[in-house]
């Protein structure tokens, strides 16, 4: 199933020690900008170096929710 633009998200990328949850921002043809929400601790400071934002190729997520 195609990842949509709103939907959440967990994901692994690249850099990343673990995968981390997010809000899906722009959609490419294999990869989507992920708004980050929630990374482990070892994680954040690199979230935050990157201002929240990640790419992350579609077949390294998956949807957590599909609200409408």
């Amino acid at each position: 199933p195609k990842v949509k633009v709103g939907d959440m998200v967990r994901c692994e990328a690249e850099e990343f020690i673990y995968p981390f949850r997010g809000y899906v921002e722009h959609v490419y043809n294999h990869s989507a900008i992920i708004r980050i929400e929630n990374t482990m601790e070892c994680d954040k400071w690199l979230a935050k170096s990157k201002e929240n934002l990640a790419v992350a190729r579609l077949v390294d997520m998956e949807v957590i929710n599909n609200e409408v």
